[in-house]
């Protein structure tokens, strides 16, 4: 129905501005609630192969997205002031939905933190090579994680999946 409703208001929306009629009928209809469908996650024998398409640096940053399960942006926009080693824990200070978010890490997502040159070197955990930025997350998942998700064989798998595969728990 969705669909439809859609293809309808877009016919009406071009009639309009072509002066075929003078209002669009359909466009105050609200769309019905369409369940989220889509839930993948990393299975255990993809990790292997996912981890040898990418260089260690790049395999860090994957590698703490499933261990922790923050949206590419909170993870590569995290700086060293909301990461607390001695508690385990590090804040998102401002999540989707406006407030902050603390997220325990295990030791896996620990490990890699110690194991950060930018720990001394930028404010950002996850830094741009000159480390006076952020890392581009738009660069990072169309040049290294999408090709290296095609090169390991893994279908349909986007980054937002890493969240999926963290709430899922194996590790």
């Amino acid at each position: 129905m969705n669909r439809e409703l859609s293809f309808l208001r877009r016919v009406f929306s071009v009639a309009l501005a072509n002066g075929l009629v003078e209002r669009n009928p359909v466009k105050a209809v609200k769309c019905f609630h369409e369940p989220s469908c889509r839930v993948l996650f990393l299975a255990e024998d993809e990790e292997p192969r996912l981890r040898a398409e990418l260089d260690p640096s790049q395999w860090q940053i994957v590698e703490f997205a499933f261990n922790t399960g923050p949206r590419q942006s909170e993870q590569l926009g995290l700086r060293w002031e909301h990461v607390n080693l001695a508690k385990r824990v590090l804040t998102i200070p401002r999540s989707k939905h406006g407030g902050a978010r603390h997220v325990p890490l295990n030791d896996t997502a620990t490990a890699i933190l110690h194991s950060l040159p930018s720990r001394f070197q930028s404010r950002w955990v996850f830094p741009s090579r000159a480390g006076k930025t952020p890392l581009n997350a738009t660069n990072f998942r169309q040049r290294v994680f999408n090709p290296a998700v095609r090169e390991a064989g893994i279908e349909n798998f986007r980054w937002h999946d890493l969240r999926h595969t963290f709430a899922r728990g194996w590790r």
